[in-house]
């Protein structure tokens, strides 16, 4: 929904989308915490070499590197819409995973490419891993690729503060 005044146009946020975000990001916060200490690390609009946002990234340099990406979608038609356009595709080539991040009555597992993950959020407020993409079709990152990844967010890191 746009508000026009005068000549600038202002869209009014996606709350359902932003307290997804919200929780979600808490949510991952708090298993960094509890489980994965000092060598794992949660970022929110995190952007990518290839110019898309991923609405939230992890990234674990304990044992092995990794650098997942969560695609946050809380209304069925952007869901549907990623799905039909591929946007989604564009994030593989940076991540091992690429995991979707749904109400739970969203949509169902059979909507969810088999080269994605799916996470749900419940009634609740709980998160639970519905599917895991498959391992033969899972897209891997080379440690490059984390590299390529960890420059651009350096270069475009806020400043100040």
């Amino acid at each position: 929904m746009s508000l026009n005044i005068g000549n600038k146009s202002y869209t009014k946020p996606n709350s359902q989308h932003e307290k997804l975000q919200d929780d979600f990001y808490k949510y991952q916060l708090d298993v960094a915490a509890k489980h994965r200490g000092p060598y794992y690390m949660v970022f929110k609009e995190q952007g990518i070499p290839n110019g898309q946002r991923a609405d939230i990234a992890t990234l674990s340099w304990a044992s092995s590197n990794w650098f997942d990406i969560y695609e946050i979608k809380a209304r069925r038609e952007d869901f549907l819409h990623e799905i039909r356009s591929e946007k989604w595709v564009g994030y593989t080539e940076y991540c091992r995973e690429m995991v979707f991040v749904t109400p739970h009555d969203l949509v169902t597992a059979e909507e969810i490419p088999d080269q994605a993950g799916w996470i749900t959020q419940g009634p609740r407020g709980g998160f639970r891993r519905r599917k895991w993409g498959h391992q033969d079709t899972a897209f891997k990152a080379s440690y490059r690729q984390i590299e390529l990844c960890l420059e651009h967010m350096y270069e475009h890191r806020p400043h100040g503060g």
